[in-house]
């Protein structure tokens, strides 16, 4: 079976979230909700939205329902990013949402209000993820072209333990050859397996040195000069398949020294942004619980006991 990376669309929700968790939360499209989760947030409209709005009030200092004014923009409500896959694939639901649960977190952390829906009424199956700008200790998303590249990345990543390949490029198909084409969908190309290491490597090396080092280890013959050649082990009798991993017409685009210097240095940014988030704990060493009543959002009132953020896990 062949399948394809999900794509990821991002989209800033500025005014109207509650909405906007409604749209995702249909039932029809959710069939019956059965393809719903979310991490530290219930996964009804009512309780996902006050959960969420009590969330971000405490933290950013703006409304989660207020309305955009002439010639001004709102701060960001939610971010919502649409994880699909194309019709052709053979993706099901279930696999599309547990892909999208290990994504979300991976990509924006166990500390954040997470909310995932997939949708099975259209011709693809497809995940809708919301996420609260601000985390349960304040630290602020900030959503831009180099953090989408690297969450992107980070899809591809989690959707290779999954078996699933990249999609090539227009230029890339117009490059290979037909017999290169046809082993790709066949799972069966030598190229497209050191296609494969080399895209799970960049997400566990601190260079690319380091990366050819690994290659090496894993049997790879890799040779440096002008070009990067890279040959894969053959039985004694067989020919040698070699390939100039630089050379996009053979190979394919982004894996030129450049390229690779640059996915590693994303795939590092998102570890150390990771990392930054979990240090990122005030040091107000009372609950969220205790800082809400502070807030004037409870007041003198106990709130329910399930609205503990925390407690809500996938």
């Amino acid at each position: 079976e062949r399948r394809t990376m999900p794509y990821v669309k991002s989209i800033s929700v500025h005014r109207t979230p509650k909405q906007t968790i409604t749209y995702i939360l249909d039932k029809e499209k959710t069939d019956g909700l059965l393809y719903v989760s979310g991490l530290n947030v219930g996964t009804t409209v009512q309780s996902a939205y006050e959960e969420m709005k009590t969330v971000f009030e405490n933290y950013s200092n703006h409304k989660f329902d207020e309305y955009e004014k002439i010639n001004t923009k709102t701060s960001v409500k939610l971010f919502h990013f649409i994880h699909s896959f194309r019709p052709t694939d053979d993706v099901t639901p279930e696999l599309a949402t547990q892909i999208a649960k290990e994504w979300a977190e991976k990509a924006f952390g166990k500390e954040r209000q997470i909310l995932i829906a997939t949708h099975v009424d259209k011709g693809h199956v497809h995940s809708h993820v919301l996420l609260n700008p601000y985390d349960l200790n304040g630290v602020k998303y900030n959503s831009n072209k180099k953090t989408l590249e690297a969450v992107r990345q980070l899809s591809n990543s989690v959707a290779l333990q999954y078996g699933i390949k990249p999609i090539p490029d227009k230029k890339q198909n117009k490059s290979v050859t037909y017999k290169e084409w046809s082993e790709r969908q066949k799972g069966t190309s030598w190229k497209q397996e050191i296609r494969d290491t080399i895209d799970r490597l960049v997400y566990d090396v601190q260079s690319v040195q380091e990366l050819y080092q690994r290659l090496t280890e894993k049997g790879y013959i890799v040779k440096q000069g002008k070009h990067i050649t890279v040959s894969i082990p053959t039985a004694e009798n067989e020919k040698k398949k070699s390939v100039r991993i630089d050379n996009p017409k053979s190979f394919g685009e982004g894996y030129d020294k450049e390229n690779l210097k640059q996915r590693i240095r994303l795939a590092l940014e998102q570890k150390q942004a990771e990392q930054d988030q979990k240090k990122a704990v005030q040091e107000d060493n009372k609950s969220l619980l205790e800082r809400l009543y502070e807030k004037r959002i409870f007041g003198n009132r106990q709130p329910h006991p399930n609205f503990d953020p925390r407690s809500r896990m996938w």
